[in-house]
Order: structure tokens, then sequence, then C-alpha cells
């Protein structure tokens, strides 16, 4: 349903979309193809990760790669919010080396 929907979604033909996927992969990709990953009733057409790479490129569409990761706890985010993240896991480990030298010190303290 995510790949109908990016499909919908992204405005473009399907023709034109196949052939980006085609253009990302370097190999061919047909609008039919494309259509049977679409299709609800198509249960046997899986689609590889290199082609729902492709159709994410070709889309600008993460949900196709996010829904099949968030069952498993990941995420899938833009790269510019990468160091801001690092930024607030360094803070939150900062905060819990802090935390233990306090209560270190404490102990050191008291047996002194």
């Amino acid at each position: 349903m995510a790949i109908a929907d990016a499909l919908r979604a992204c405005g473009r033909p399907r023709d034109e979309i196949a052939a980006a996927m085609a253009a990302y992969l370097g190999r061919p990709v047909s609008p039919h193809t494309l259509n049977n990953y679409a299709s609800a009733g198509q249960e046997g057409h899986c689609i590889s990760l290199a082609r729902s790479v492709a159709l994410v490129a070709a889309t600008h569409d993460p949900r196709l790669i996010a829904d099949q990761l968030a069952p498993l706890g990941w995420a899938v985010i833009e790269t510019r919010h990468v160091h801001a993240i690092r930024a607030g896991l360094a803070r939150q480990r900062a905060a819990e080396l802090t935390r233990i030298a306090r209560e270190e010190e404490a102990l050191w303290r008291a047996v002194s």
C-alpha cells in the first residue's frame, strides 16, 4: 500500500518514475513492474531493497523504507538532522557521566 501511496503522492507518471528508477539502478525497470509492486492483489511481487531505494530516489518519499524499519524501532531521517541528534545524544551521555562522577566523589569523600 505504501508504494501505491507514494506513487500517487509523487504526482509523476509511472513511466517517468520507472525510468528514474532504471537510471538510478543502471538496469531496466518497467512501468508494468512498478504497477505490480503497487497492486494490492499482487502479493507475489515483493520489491527488493535496491528497488525500494531507487523508488525513494525517484519519488522522494522515504515512507517506503521507513514503514519497513518502524517495527524494528528504527527511523529514516534526513541527513541534515544527524548532527543535531548526535549532539543531543552526546549531551545525554555527558549528563550521565557528570552524575556518575558526582556519585563517585561523594562516595570517595564519605570514606576519606
